[in-house]
C-alpha cells in the first residue's frame, strides 16, 4: 500500500494534469519512493548530461538525454536467460529519452508483456521494453552496457524468488519478489489481480 505521505508528495509535486505519460511513470518512481538516502529508498541518478552506451562490438550505440531511475538488480529467470548471467543490472528511463545513434537493436518478444533489445551481431542485451499499454512510457537500459556503469550502482533487487542460491551480492538493499504467475496476470486484461499488480509497480 502506498503511504499517505507519498501520495501527498505526488499530488503537490507532480500534478497529473501537467504530466505526459512518460512523466507519470517517472513521477511515480520518484513520488512512491522520494529521493532520500537510506534503506528502502529508490534512487534517481543525475544524468542531466547525456549518458552513452553500446553493445560489445559497437554496432549499436545509444545516448540518453534525461535521468536514470531506480537502478536495480533483476534475478528473474527471463533476465537470467536473456543475459546468460545470474542477474542483470538495469535502470528505468523515459522511453523518449533513449536515442539510438548507430545501428539498430534487434527486438525479441520474450513474453506476452515485454520485448528485449539485443545487438544482432554480438548478442549484447541492451533494452527491456514493455508491451502492455499501462507501461508504454518507460524502458529499462542494462547498466553494464553504459560507457560508465560505475556511475549507476544498483540499490534494489527485483525477482528474488528466482535468485540463485550460490549468488549473493551481500547487501542490505530492499528485495522484492514477483507474484506467482506475474506474466499471466498482466497479460489478461480481465484478471482479478491485474489492477493490484499494476498499482504496486506503477501505471499511467
Amino acid at each position: 500500500m502506498v503511504h499517505q505521505s507519498f501520495v501527498l508528495h505526488a499530488v503537490i509535486c507532480c500534478p497529473r494534469d501537467s504530466r505526459s505519460k512518460a512523466d507519470n511513470r517517472l513521477a511515480w518512481l520518484l513520488c512512491l519512493y522520494p529521493i532520500q538516502l537510506g534503506r528502502g529508498s529508490r534512487q534517481m541518478i543525475d544524468s542531466s548530461v547525456s549518458s552513452t552506451g553500446a553493445c560489445l562490438c559497437g554496432a549499436v550505440r545509444y545516448e540518453i538525454r534525461g535521468s536514470l531511475f531506480d537502478p536495480h538488480y533483476c534475478h528473474c529467470r527471463a533476465c537470467q536467460k536473456a543475459s546468460g548471467a545470474p542477474v542483470i543490472a538495469g535502470a528505468f528511463l523515459a522511453r523518449d529519452a533513449l536515442k539510438i545513434i548507430h545501428g539498430e537493436p534487434k527486438f525479441y518478444q520474450s513474453s506476452t508483456i515485454v520485448e528485449r533489445g539485443f545487438c544482432a551481431d554480438c548478442g549484447t542485451y541492451l533494452i527491456y521494453r514493455p508491451l502492455i499499454p499501462e507501461w508504454s512510457d518507460w524502458i529499462v537500459i542494462t547498466i553494464a552496457s553504459l560507457d560508465h556503469p560505475e556511475a549507476t550502482p544498483p540499490k534494489r533487487h527485483y525477482g528474488t524468488e528466482s535468485q540463485l542460491p550460490w549468488f549473493d551480492t551481500q547487501d542490505d538493499f530492499p528485495r522484492e519478489r514477483y507474484e506467482e504467475d506475474f506474466i499471466e496476470i498482466l497479460s489478461d486484461p480481465d484478471h482479478l489481480e491485474r489492477t493490484a499488480v499494476l498499482e504496486r509497480y506503477g501505471s499511467e
